[in-house]
């Protein structure tokens, strides 16, 4: 665990409070720097990171001028122990609410792994963790925040749940079957778990909504970054993977530049024109996968969070 500080005499108390995932490296440390550069506001940021003594993150956010705090403490997505440590420390130490939550953390595995519970570990990171992440924080998600009208949920998505909607039935049913070990794809699996992701978006973005209070009724964002090879999605894949990930992907014309990515995921936390459950991309606002806008399935799906202890309301 670390947390600096890069003015400590100053009060923070007008400051408003970011909590990320995934920051550390990558495509969320640019789109953390994008955003603090671009903010008009002073600004605590909270990092949940695998490597939170990282120096890159100090070089790349501490030393902003209106980063008033940065606090980087360690998460592990995987562990759901490190996920409530991470919640607790930051109800603990802040008494904010929260303007900002970026949900950027995400993985891909060579291999397929399985919790103590059954759960794919590719299905953990990037869905179900976010669920848990969600519960520990919803109360610090309502009244407005430090000017803001709304607290905001930014979560970063992937174009690539519309390929999984079209080519399975993801459903709660059939997911145990979709993620098995059998003729094990990496790509299909980190596929299906950004559509459960997406799925996840529909039922934050509908609860939100019932929120009668419009001034403290939080907002729900997705954003695609784009298809950005270097983000480090792919450490946890096989050597060859991660250098044609690194060195030869970037030079396809299809993918997206690190800075275009961050500055996406940027505008997403920062737009104050964008309405709830909004989908942006590079290219500007675009549509869901058809299986996110289905109500029966969505209800089975919240059913499935809460039969894996995850309840948003």
């Amino acid at each position: 665990m670390a947390s600096r500080s890069n003015t400590q005499d100053v009060s923070e108390r007008t400051a408003i409070l970011v909590v990320a995932t995934g920051g550390s490296s990558g495509l969320g440390l640019e789109a953390l720097a994008s955003y603090v550069k671009q903010s008009e506001k002073d600004i605590i940021l909270v990092l949940g990171c695998r490597n939170p003594s990282d120096p890159l993150i100090t070089t790349r956010l501490g030393e902003a001028p209106n980063v008033r705090k940065l606090d980087a403490f360690e998460l592990e997505l995987t562990n759901s122990d490190s996920i409530r440590r991470f919640a607790t420390h930051v109800l603990e130490t802040y008494s904010q609410k929260i303007s900002v939550l970026l949900l950027c953390a995400g993985a891909m595995y060579a291999k397929r792994v399985v919790d103590s519970s059954g759960i794919e570990q590719t299905l953990k990171v990037n869905a179900l963790s976010q669920g848990f992440l969600l519960e520990y924080l919803w109360s610090r998600l309502f009244e407005p925040a430090d000017g803001m009208v709304r607290s905001r949920v930014v979560f970063v998505a992937s174009s690539l749940h519309k390929k999984a909607a079209q080519q399975y039935e993801v459903s709660p049913s059939s997911i145990g079957s979709l993620l098995n070990g059998n003729s094990w794809k990496s790509m299909s699996a980190y596929s299906i778990s950004k559509l459960v992701q997406m799925h996840l978006f529909k039922i934050v973005d509908d609860a939100f909504a019932k929120v009668e209070d419009t001034e403290s009724r939080p907002t729900a964002v997705a954003v695609s970054p784009g298809f950005v090879p270097q983000t480090g999605l792919a450490r946890d894949t096989s050597w060859l993977t991660r250098q044609f990930m690194t060195y030869i992907m970037p030079m396809f014309p299809f993918t997206t530049s690190m800075e275009e990515g961050g500055d996406t995921i940027a505008r997403a936390m920062i737009a104050q024109d964008i309405q709830p459950g909004t989908y942006l991309s590079p290219r500007g606002e675009e549509t869901l996968a058809a299986d996110c806008l289905d109500p029966v399935l969505r209800s089975k799906w919240r059913d499935w969070l809460i039969s894996n202890g995850v309840q948003i309301d």
